[in-house]
C-alpha cells in the first residue's frame, strides 16, 4: 500500500498533468484494443463542467487521478489513471474507494463504470473489490463490460 497519500479535488491548472497521467496509464492498451481508449481522448480543461476530478499525489507527487459523474441515482467512475511508475501499490484502490466516499456523500448508493473486456487486470481489480458483472455492450467492435456495487454505511 502506498502510505503518504493524498487525494484532492482536481483544479484547471491539473489539467495538463491529467491528459499526460492518462496518456501514460492507458497507452498499453493503445495496442491491446487497437484504438484509442477514450480517456486519451478527452479535453481536459473543458472536463471540469462535466467532471468531478480528483488527483492522488504521493508525498508531493501527482500520481493518479480519477473523474466521475454524478447522476441522479448513482455515480460514474469514468476514468482511474495511476502513472505506469506507481502501479501495484494500492493507488487504484485509494482512488475507487475515494469514489465510494463521494457517491455516499452525495447520497448516492450505487456506483457504476465500465471497461472493456480485454482490460482482465481491471476487471479483476474491480471484482475483488465488490463490483458485480451488470450487462454488455458492444462499442467499436469491442465488448464493454458495465459493473456495479452498492454502498452501504
Amino acid at each position: 500500500m502506498c502510505v503518504d497519500l493524498k487525494i484532492r479535488a482536481g483544479t484547471k491548472a491539473d489539467a495538463s498533468w491529467l491528459k499526460a497521467c492518462t496518456d501514460q496509464a492507458y497507452s498499453d492498451y493503445v495496442l491491446l484494443l487497437g484504438r484509442i481508449p477514450l480517456p486519451m481522448t478527452i479535453d481536459y480543461q473543458a472536463a471540469f463542467d462535466d467532471f468531478d476530478i480528483w488527483v492522488a499525489e504521493h508525498t508531493g507527487t501527482k500520481v493518479g487521478l480519477l473523474m466521475l459523474q454524478h447522476e441522479e441515482a448513482h455515480t460514474t467512475i469514468y476514468s482511474v489513471a495511476v502513472l505506469p511508475d506507481y502501479t501495484g501499490r494500492g493507488i487504484g484502490r485509494s482512488l475507487l474507494r475515494q469514489a465510494e466516499r463521494v457517491a455516499m456523500a452525495k447520497g448516492l448508493n450505487l456506483v457504476r463504470l465500465y471497461t472493456n473486456e480485454l482490460m482482465t487486470r481491471n476487471l479483476a481489480l474491480y471484482r475483488g473489490l465488490g463490483y458485480v458483472d451488470s450487462h454488455v455492450t458492444q462499442y467499436k467492435g469491442s465488448n464493454i463490460v458495465h459493473l456495479k456495487k452498492i454502498l452501504s454505511d
